[in-house]
Formats: C-alpha cells, structure tokens, sequence
C-alpha cells in the first residue's frame, strides 16, 4: 500500500502549532514508510473545507490518505493507524461521546481510494459550507446522522458509508468533552481546550522528552 499523511493550516494561530505538531507528524510518517504532504488550507471555501480537495488529490496518487489538523499531537508514534484499519472499511475515524451527541471527527480521518466518490459529492455542494462543523457535517450526513445548527447530531438511519467506517479507539483522537477519553491517547487534538498553543506545546514538550 502506498500510504499518505495529509495536515494543513492558515492563519497565525494555527502556524504557531503547526511549527509544533507538523516535525513530530513528520518523523511518524518516516517510521511507518509513509510520505507527508503540507497544504495551505487558504482558500475560497472554509479552511477546514479546503482538505476536502486536497484529498481527494491525494487519493489519485496513493492508496490511502490520513488527515491529521494541524492542532493534533502525536504523543505515542508505536503504532502505525492503517494498520488497526479493517478489510472493508472505506474510511476511519473516531466517534466522540460529547454533550451535542455522537460524533465523529474529521480531525484524524483515514480513508481509501473508495472513498473518492463520497469525497467528490461533498466538496461539490455549498449548503454545509458555514455550518460549524464544515464538511464533517456533510460526512455525518452521508453517514445517516442528523445534523442541525447547535451544532447536534444524532444517528438516524445508517447509510451503506456508516456500513463501512470503521470507529477507531478513542487513543486515536483525545478530545476532552469525550466521555470515552483515554488517559493514555496516541493522538492528542487541541480543539474543545481554551489555549490550544499552549495545550499542544504542553504535550509537544512531554512527547520530545520521553524520545
């Protein structure tokens, strides 16, 4: 399998995390034999949009790609993601118990070149373009969850994508509204902290010193 590690930003806040988290995603992709691509997330859409075109770019030119934003830390870099992915799966990702319902998160997304078609629809519609959770509103729609403007989902009919996602453990997105969160997460993600610059230079800083 040829494999790919997407991330991304704009904007001066989420550089300064990037100039943490992007070296320590760099050496991940380097252990597990994998290739690195940076976008300028600068564009007409959202920025958390402008992944979507990315991906899909990326998926012509390799068999996988894993998304990882900017603002996620890799704290435990031992075990390569792809490798918990199951045959059948098109996409995988980690569904957060939290207060506005269960919700998957885009943040560390893997998906498979099946997955093009799905990724081409969404990038193509606009009625989700300012929603607060962007395409992944669009994604949880595909999915058979019902979206509304809280933002709230709530699971209604699985869809054949729901079929086939395959829910990561929640060490492969820690985030802190989960009721699922892990005390010991591979992946560290800033977004629900108050400062996230300091949150990921926190756990940037524990990571570097346990190497």
């Amino acid at each position: 399998m040829k494999d790919l590690i997407m991330t991304g930003w704009c904007g001066v806040e989420f550089a300064i995390m990037a100039s943490r988290t992007v070296p320590i995603m760099h050496r991940y992709a380097t252990k597990h034999g994998m290739d690195l691509a940076v976008e300028n997330l600068a564009g007409a859409k959202p920025p958390s949009w402008e992944k979507v075109s990315g991906m899909i770019a990326g998926l012509h030119e390799y068999d996988r790609v894993l998304w990882i934003d900017c603002d996620v830390v890799i704290a435990d870099d031992q075990v390569n993601l792809f490798d918990e992915i199951q045959d059948g799966a098109v996409q995988a990702l980690v569904e957060h118990d939290t207060p506005d319902g269960l919700v998957p998160n885009c943040g560390v997304w893997a998906v498979t070149q099946e997955m093009l078609g799905v990724l081409q629809e969404i990038d193509d519609t606009t009625h989700n373009l300012n929603h607060p959770w962007w395409e992944q509103a669009s994604i949880l729609e595909h999915m058979g969850y019902e979206v509304t403007e809280g933002p709230k989902a709530t699971l209604g009919v699985p869809t054949l994508l729901y079929k086939q996602t395959q829910f990561l453990s929640p060490r492969w997105n820690h985030q802190p509204r989960d009721a699922k969160k892990p005390a010991n997460a591979r992946f560290y993600h800033a977004t629900g902290y108050d400062d996230r610059i300091a949150f990921v230079t926190a756990i940037a800083n524990a990571t570097e010193v346990a190497k």
